[in-house]
């Protein structure tokens, strides 16, 4: 791709997803690990929905306990019981 600066995260795969030529992108952030078939399951899930555009896995820490990846930002009022009952 070339000889570029830290352009940031998301300056980056912009970028990179300009130069692509594929019928799927995957963007990954480098300290991802992906359970064995998660890949295949999002690939699987886009095949089965040809009105989706993009897919996302859920999110979970080294317990496999789900994180809260989605929903309204976190704030003084977002109490920790509204985060608990989201998971």
């Amino acid at each position: 791709m070339g000889d570029y600066p830290n352009l940031g995260f998301a300056r980056a795969n912009n970028l990179g997803i300009q130069q692509t030529f594929g019928e799927l992108i995957l963007l990954l952030n480098p300290d991802t690990k992906a359970s064995p078939g998660a890949l295949q399951a999002l690939v699987s899930g886009l095949a089965a929905r040809p009105d989706a555009a993009i897919a996302a896995p859920r999110l979970t820490d080294e317990r496999n306990v789900p994180e809260l990846s989605f929903g309204p930002p976190i704030s003084p009022w977002f109490s920790e019981r509204a985060l608990n009952s989201a998971i």
